[in-house]
C-alpha cells in the first residue's frame, strides 16, 4: 500500500534515480502480485500525466502559413479582392429560335452580330447560284423574330435561289409609353385635413414665460482643437450614356449591311415588314444612301414611342422604293403614299397591291417572293457578279 501511495503522488517526468532504486526493492519484497499491482498504478499515472500536460510545439517543425505577394496569409477562403467569375446569361427564346431555324433549314448560318451589351441574332443564308446578285437585309415587324412564319420566312429562304444573300436580323420591341409624373395637387380626405389641423394647433408657440432659455453659445475652438476635415468624396465616374431606341435600330441595320458587304455583296436591298419597313426607310433616309434599295411590305407607324412620319421620310429618300400592301384599292394610307411620291417627283417609287389568298397562305407568300424578285430584276437591272476573289494573272 505504501508503494501505491508513492506511485499516485509522483509524476513520471520527475522520477529521481534513488526513488527508482527504492521502488525496485519494494517490488522484490512484495512478490509477483505486488509487482503486477505496482506496474498498473505506474501505467495509470503515466496516462494521466500525458493527458493533463500540453506538449510544447516545436518552432522548427511548425510550417508558417502561405503568404501572397503582399504579405497576407492565404487561407482556404477566397481573397476579398478576387473578382467573381462573370456568368454568361443566355436568352432561352433566342436559343430556341436559332435551333428551330437551323433544324428546319440546315444551310442557315446562325450569327451573333453586334457587341455587348447589344448583341442580337442574325440568320444568314448564302446564295444558291454561281454568281452573286447582292445582299438582302430583312427587318421584321414589331413583336416578331427573324424567322417569323409568313413573308419573313419566305423571303429569307427563297431569295437565295435567285442569287441573293439574305440576312434576317432581330429587332428590339418598340418601348412602351412612360407614365408622366403627376404635377397637379392631390385632393386630401377629410381625415387628413383634421389631422393636419390638430398638428398645427399642437405646434403653436407657448407663452413667453414658459419658453426655455437658449443655451449659451459654445466657445470657438482653437485651431489645434478643431475637428479634422472630412475626407473628400471620390469623384463620380461618368457613365456612358446608353443609345436610344432609334440609334439601336440604325446600328443593327448598319452592322448587317457591313456583314453582307464583307461577303462580297455590292448591291444592298433592305426589306421591311410592318414597323420594320418604316424603320428601314428612316435608316436609308438618314444615311443618304441612293445606291441601296427599299422594299416596304404593309408599312405602318411604330407608334407614339417611335413616331415616324412616313410621308416626310419617303419625301427625303432618293433610293428606289417598292411599296407592297395587302388590301383593297381604296386603301387611304396607300393612296397617300402614292400621291406623296408623285408630288415630290419620286420616279423610282412603285406601288403594287397584293391580293390576299386566304385559302392558301403558302401560295400568297410564294407570289410575294416572285413580285419582289421580278421587280429587282427589271427595275434594278440585276448584274450578277462573281463573289470569289480574283486571282492575279
Amino acid at each position: 500500500m505504501r508503494a501505491e501511495r508513492h506511485a499516485r503522488n509522483t509524476t513520471p517526468a520527475t522520477l529521481p534515480g534513488a526513488w527508482l532504486n527504492r521502488a525496485s526493492l519494494y517490488v522484490k519484497s512484495l512478490g509477483g502480485a505486488g509487482a503486477i499491482l505496482l506496474c498498473l498504478v505506474l501505467g495509470s499515472a503515466l496516462v494521466r500525466a500525458e493527458s493533463a500536460g500540453t506538449p510544447a510545439s516545436d518552432p522548427a517543425s511548425t510550417t508558417p502559413p502561405a503568404t501572397d505577394a503582399n504579405g497576407q496569409s492565404g487561407g482556404s477562403a477566397p481573397a476579398a479582392d478576387q473578382a467573381p467569375a462573370q456568368r454568361v446569361m443566355l436568352d432561352p427564346v433566342t436559343e430556341q429560335i436559332a435551333a428551330l431555324a437551323k433544324q428546319e433549314h440546315p444551310p442557315t448560318q446562325v450569327l451573333t452580330l453586334g457587341e455587348a451589351p447589344d448583341q442580337y441574332l442574325g440568320l444568314f443564308v448564302a446564295h444558291n447560284t454561281a454568281l452573286l446578285s447582292g445582299g438582302i437585309i430583312v427587318v421584321p415587324d414589331d413583336g416578331t423574330h427573324p424567322d417569323w412564319p409568313g413573308p419573313i420566312h419566305a423571303l429569307r429562304l427563297r431569295l437565295p435561289d435567285y442569287g441573293w444573300d439574305s440576312l434576317s436580323i432581330a429587332i428590339p420591341p418598340v418601348p412602351d409609353m412612360v407614365i408622366p409624373e403627376r404635377t397637379m395637387p392631390v385632393l386630401s380626405t377629410v381625415d387628413e385635413l383634421k389631422k393636419q389641423a390638430e398638428q398645427g394647433q399642437a405646434g403653436q408657440a407657448t407663452p413667453a414665460e414658459s419658453k426655455p432659455t437658449e443655451p449659451p453659445a459654445a466657445a470657438t475652438p482653437l485651431p489645434e482643437q478643431a475637428a479634422p476635415a472630412a475626407p473628400a468624396a471620390p469623384a463620380a465616374t461618368e457613365e456612358k450614356p446608353k443609345p436610344n431606341y432609334v440609334e439601336v435600330i440604325n446600328q443593327r441595320i448598319q452592322k448587317a449591311e457591313d456583314y453582307l458587304r464583307a461577303q462580297g455583296a455590292e448591291k444592298i436591298v433592305v426589306v421591311g415588314i410592318g414597323t420594320g419597313a418604316a424603320q428601314a426607310a428612316r435608316y436609308l433616309a438618314g444615311k443618304g444612301d441612293n445606291q441601296s434599295t427599299l422594299v416596304m411590305i404593309d408599312v405602318r407607324d411604330p407608334g407614339e414611342t417611335d413616331k415616324i412620319d412616313i410621308m416626310a421620310t419617303l419625301a427625303g429618300l432618293d433610293a428606289p422604293v417598292l411599296d407592297l400592301y395587302h388590301g383593297d384599292r381604296n386603301n387611304l394610307q396607300a393612296k397617300m403614299r402614292r400621291d406623296n411620291a408623285r408630288r415630290y417627283g419620286k420616279l423610282a417609287f412603285e406601288q403594287i397591291r397584293l391580293q390576299p389568298r386566304p385559302g392558301n397562305p403558302a401560295e400568297d407568300w410564294a407570289f410575294l417572293v416572285q413580285r419582289v424578285r421580278g421587280w429587282l430584276k427589271t427595275r434594278q437591272q440585276e448584274q450578277p457578279v462573281d463573289p470569289r476573289p480574283k486571282q492575279a494573272s
